[in-house]
């Protein structure tokens, strides 16, 4: 049995090599500094840390309506753990403004016992939470959600298996307005509240 370990204390990545891989070929600037450090026995990792950091980074979204929305990365970070067959991942992007909250994610995976292997049946369980009140970003998908006002809030937890991982929790959108520009008709007070049972029931 031959023990190893490789270091590798500043990999700088360049995010534009991400543009061509997103959805609608975003404009991306900034870099990712990329810490990694894995120990393992012959051909398998058996312990490691990466961490990647954004920075003096922003996508540009180009809207529906063809205008442009900058979003500033700067600060996000991705950090990976494997240790004694636990895997731990934690993700953090920073509130893009005031409007919004930081979207932060975790995830854990026990029995894990090999970096170059994704395991489909070892118990997983996690979490999301965002949230802000600011509904009109949603006109990346269409013009006509410009007028969209509101808050939102996701909390959501992660359970079961990476085959079949179990959401549960919650999804809500509060305050909300819309108006039909084109017919000059306005809806005000729209609350919709959408919560995951452990039984899968919607709510």
């Amino acid at each position: 049995t031959a023990s190893w370990s490789f270091n590798a204390e500043s990999i700088q990545v360049p995010l534009s090599l991400l543009q061509s891989q997103l959805p609608g070929a975003p404009e991306i600037a900034g870099q990712a500094d990329i810490i990694l450090h894995i120990e393992g026995q012959d051909t398998r990792p058996e312990s490691g840390v990466m961490k990647v950091d954004i920075t003096d980074s922003n996508i540009t979204l180009k809207l529906a309506d063809e205008t442009q929305q900058s979003i500033p990365l700067s600060g996000s970070f991705i950090e990976l753990q494997l240790q004694s067959g636990i895997l731990n991942g934690m993700a953090e992007i920073p509130a893009i403004n005031q409007n919004f909250k930081p979207i932060t994610a975790h995830i854990e995976i026990s029995g894990y016992e090999d970096f170059s292997v994704l395991p489909v049946d070892l118990p997983l369980s996690g979490g999301l939470v965002a949230g802000g009140n600011d509904l009109s970003l949603l006109s990346i998908i269409s013009p006509e959600l410009q007028s969209l006002e509101g808050s939102f809030d996701i909390d959501v937890n992660i359970a079961g298996t990476m085959q079949e991982p179990q959401i549960l929790g919650k999804a809500e959108i509060s305050d909300a307005s819309y108006e039909f520009l084109d017919l000059g008709i306005g809806i005000t007070d729209i609350n919709l509240l959408g919560t995951n049972t452990p039984d899968y029931e919607y709510e």
